[in-house]
């Protein structure tokens, strides 16, 4: 009995959905920390640091796994074999999004 590439990809698909939705609603708080920081209860300097360096390599790595994931899903129904292909331009998409963001 082999392993069900199609719930793994289900279960990352579900599980990365509510990482994005909680990265979202924090990039929205601290953006709202950084126009108006004297109604925010968090410091400004923590604010822009997680709205500036560490939300956005959060969201490229989660939103990479969600989409390669949920991609795989819908391309093995229809054609075997090409999930591999999908996660390894994802991995290079990534790097180089995170590069962007570094530089």
């Amino acid at each position: 009995m082999g392993v069900n590439k199609n719930l793994i990809y289900l279960v990352l698909v579900d599980a990365t959905a509510v990482l994005l939705a909680a990265l979202g609603y924090l990039a929205v708080l601290t953006g709202y920390c950084l126009s108006k920081p004297q109604a925010s209860i968090l410091p400004y300097g923590l604010c822009a640091k997680l709205h500036l360096d560490l939300i956005p390599l959060a969201a490229i790595t989660v939103g990479f796994i969600h989409g390669a994931a949920g991609f795989s899903l819908w391309i093995a129904r229809i054609r075997k074999g090409l999930d591999l292909y999908i996660w390894i331009i994802g991995f290079i998409a990534m790097i180089y999004l995170i590069y962007l963001s570094i530089i």
